[in-house]
């Protein structure tokens, strides 16, 4: 009966494995851009970087500007973003078998883990060109 089961369900696991796969692909593909347009536009803003530096405003402050400002905008960004899949996610509901459509660890961790890579990438050319203390030698 197993055996008849599988076999009986062989599509629908199929078409489920894609979408997973897809799922992914798209959370990866989107990591990816979020990263590059963040971090090009912390990297945009160098010479801005560098005048507050010049006018008294510590490593600290710039840095924890930046990263007030881009975790704003991820945050509305994701939060944006699960609000529209969470309208749509009824659509998947014939593609799922056993599985809620609305699954809230995929509604909370993927929104968080792109937060995460912006605030990483806004972090990473700020380092790069002037805010992270450097090794004394």
């Amino acid at each position: 009966m197993q055996d008849v089961v599988r076999v009986s369900s062989a599509r629908e696991r199929m078409i489920a494995t894609l979408i997973g796969v897809f799922a992914t692909m798209a959370t990866i593909i989107a990591a990816v851009g979020v990263f590059g347009v963040v971090s090009f536009t912390v990297a945009q803003r160098a010479r801005e970087f560098a005048n507050r530096n010049a006018l008294g405003a510590t490593r600290g402050t710039v840095l924890r500007d930046v990263l007030r400002s881009n975790a704003f905008i991820a945050s509305m960004g994701a939060l944006a973003g699960a609000l529209a899949a969470w309208s749509t996610a009824p659509t998947l509901r014939g593609f799922l078998y056993n599985v809620a459509p609305r699954n809230g660890l995929v509604f909370t961790g993927v929104p968080a883990a792109l937060v995460a890579v912006a605030l990483l990438s806004s972090l990473l050319p700020h380092c790069a060109q002037l805010a992270c203390p450097r090794p004394m030698h």
